[in-house]
């Protein structure tokens, strides 16, 4: 089975699509063609969590926190970045994944317990 998008020839159909700036049959073909193919692109579309996002789901207040979180060597790596890579965007199965493994993420409270189990087991064990 072909791809109808490979068909669109948009060479060819250039004056078309981009000079004439009515409506014609040549863009409504190919609009029609593209948005089929645009509505079946969005059901593919995994779900991409970003710093921000990460905040709100782990209830951190600040950016720090959300910035040490994610330098941890561990931390998955981002799929994606946007804005010259200034904004970093993660795969939402990675972050699930990374929340099993580092259970005391997942809220505030959990945190602290951690923070109190690494003072008592780790910094201060006896």
């Amino acid at each position: 089975m072909t791809d109808p998008i490979n068909e669109l020839d948009f060479e060819k159909n250039h004056y078309d699509l981009f000079n004439d700036w009515q409506m014609n049959e040549t863009k409504e073909h190919f609009i029609s063609v593209l948005s089929q193919q645009s509505s079946l692109d969005k059901t593919k579309l995994p779900v991409l969590l970003s710093r921000k996002e990460l905040m709100k789901r782990w209830n951190m207040k600040n950016r720090q926190s959300i910035f040490q979180a994610t330098n941890k060597p561990n931390f998955p790596k981002p799929v994606l970045s946007f804005s010259d890579g200034k904004i970093p965007v993660y795969l939402e199965t990675d972050i699930i994944i990374f929340e099993i493994e580092n259970p005391w993420v997942t809220t505030l409270e959990t945190r602290i317990q951690y923070g109190h189990w690494v003072l008592k087991n780790v910094i201060d064990p006896d």
